[in-house]
């Protein structure tokens, strides 16, 4: 994750790239099951406009990333709103 864009690739032999603007971001999902609750990893999905959702599998503490990423966007949003100097 970068301040202004979601990228997952995956793949050693065959390379597949999901990156997506913050701000066309519309909804982030985790799922986890019992042994992914239980070790710390899950599957976030990411929704956007212009992209169908995409999944990133097997993520380290999802939970953290769904909330750093949501961070990241109202940083995005509030620089967006915030007055120019004149």
């Amino acid at each position: 994750m970068t301040d202004k864009r979601v990228i997952a690739k995956t793949g050693l032999i065959s390379r597949k790239t999901i990156e997506q603007r913050l701000a066309k971001v519309d909804a982030i999902r985790v799922n986890q099951g019992i042994l992914g609750r239980i070790l710390g990893y899950g599957t976030i999905i990411v929704s956007g406009s212009g992209m169908s959702a995409e999944g990133i599998k097997n993520i380290s503490n999802p939970l953290a990333f769904k909330r750093a990423v949501e961070e990241q966007i109202q940083r995005h949003e509030d620089e967006a709103r915030a007055p120019v100097p004149a």
